[in-house]
């Protein structure tokens, strides 16, 4: 069995057919990782760099894939998959109208390798409350220990 990911069901509305309504997973994060951390974690799997090293690599790579995006190179990084630049920008009525003023950013794209073709495969899922109905439930739990705080 794999790693437990916590997911929750919410109802949501199809916006072609507002009367059609169906039930979907939400996953439930379990936090952010830092690139320090990420590091951290790293060094954790037997690497014979510490995690400063392996921060300091990660830091180059982020640095020189940014720098190669911007000059229009698609980045390969094995079984991690690829990143490759894209334009956003706004339409002009015709090619002679469109200009540089036109563009209005590039965009980092990532696409999996084989590594992250089927997460699914190393998954297990736990269902559970809405992050909604976890504030509410704690917010009930507090206030009734105040209850009977005041109450004693």
């Amino acid at each position: 069995m794999g790693k437990t990911i916590n997911y929750s069901v919410t109802v949501r509305q199809n916006p072609m057919r507002p009367e059609i309504k169906k039930c979907y997973a939400n996953m439930q994060l379990s936090g952010t990782i830092s690139t320090k951390e990420l590091a951290k974690h790293m060094e954790t799997h037997g690497s014979q760099y510490d995690r400063g090293d392996i921060y300091a690599i990660l830091m180059k790579v982020t640095k020189c894939v940014r720098e190669l995006l911007i000059e229009g190179y698609k980045v390969e990084l094995g079984d991690l998959g690829h990143f490759y630049p894209s334009i956003n920008s706004e339409g002009a009525d015709d090619p002679e109208k469109f200009t540089e003023q036109n563009i209005k950013g590039i965009n980092a794209r990532w696409a999996p390798g084989k590594d992250f073709e089927s997460l699914i495969t190393d998954a297990a899922f736990q269902p559970v409350a809405t992050r909604k109905k976890q504030a509410e439930a704690l917010k009930q739990e507090k206030d009734s220990a105040m209850d009977v705080i005041n109450n004693a």
